[in-house]
């Protein structure tokens, strides 16, 4: 693999909470729908083509 996701390693958890709490404090900050409770603005947006987007259930 090339790929190595340190997200979830113990070794790294204080730097990823605190990008996580910089980022959501941004997103709340500008206002973004999805920071606010209001994402699902983002799916229901009609599309060029009429159609939406379908997305599997998560397991």
């Amino acid at each position: 693999e090339c790929l190595h996701d340190l997200a979830r390693d113990p070794d790294h958890a204080d730097l990823f909470a605190n990008y996580r709490e910089r980022l959501t404090a941004t997103l709340e900050d500008t206002g973004d729908p999805r920071a606010l409770g209001h994402g699902q603005v983002w799916e229901d947006h009609p599309r060029l083509r009429g159609q939406m987007r379908y997305f599997p259930e998560a397991d």
